[in-house]
């Protein structure tokens, strides 16, 4: 092949290479989707209410580690009076107390972002 061939060969693999890096780099990063989650969580005054017995419980906070520690969190196995108090029926739920939404169940960070993103916040 000629010298000329060989590097818009080249040209055209790098070029590629780097359009592949560029789209890998920009699509969803759970890391720092799991971060901007909490923060978003914590300033709108969230309440995550779960069970240590629970396993839907313990999906949903190692959904967040290892931010889980930052988030304010109630066991109500161990807060049972007032987790009834607040009626509080079925475990994990995240209550978003400033828009006063409640959100039932496991939900993952992709369901948090969204949800976010559709209501703008």
């Amino acid at each position: 092949m000629s010298k000329k061939l060989n590097l818009a060969l080249i040209i055209i693999l790098g070029s590629v290479i780097l359009v592949a890096l560029l789209l890998y780099s920009s699509k969803y990063d759970p890391a720092r989707t799991r971060g901007r989650i909490t923060e978003k969580l914590n300033s709108l005054n969230s309440v995550i209410f779960i069970s240590k017995y629970d396993n839907e419980s313990t999906k949903q906070l190692n959904e967040f580690a290892p931010y889980a520690t930052n988030l304010n969190i109630i066991d109500c196995s161990d807060n049972i009076e007032y987790c009834e108090q607040q009626k509080i029926e079925d475990l994990p739920m995240i209550f978003i107390s400033d828009i006063g939404i409640e959100l039932v169940g496991f939900h993952s960070l992709e369901d948090l972002n969204n949800l976010f993103n559709q209501l703008e916040i």
